[in-house]
């Protein structure tokens, strides 16, 4: 079975983006991101491209965090 795959920009890492939604949120960056990136491969890997099925208590429960 071949690898599905998605895309990320180079400059994501380092967008000031993270920065905001942090101080936003009370959030590390860190999480941020992994959140990002569990929404993202949630809405790529969905048989209805872009829906999101996943729950903020499988977020928190995925990073070990609370909700």
């Amino acid at each position: 079975m071949a690898n599905a795959w998605l895309r990320l920009w180079h400059d994501m890492p380092n967008d000031p983006k993270w920065r905001t939604i942090a101080r936003v949120s009370g959030r590390p960056i860190a999480t941020v991101m992994a959140v990002y990136i569990h929404l993202l491969v949630s809405a790529s890997r969905n048989v209805t491209r872009g829906h999101i099925d996943v729950t903020t208590e499988d977020l928190a429960s995925a990073l070990d965090v609370t909700e």
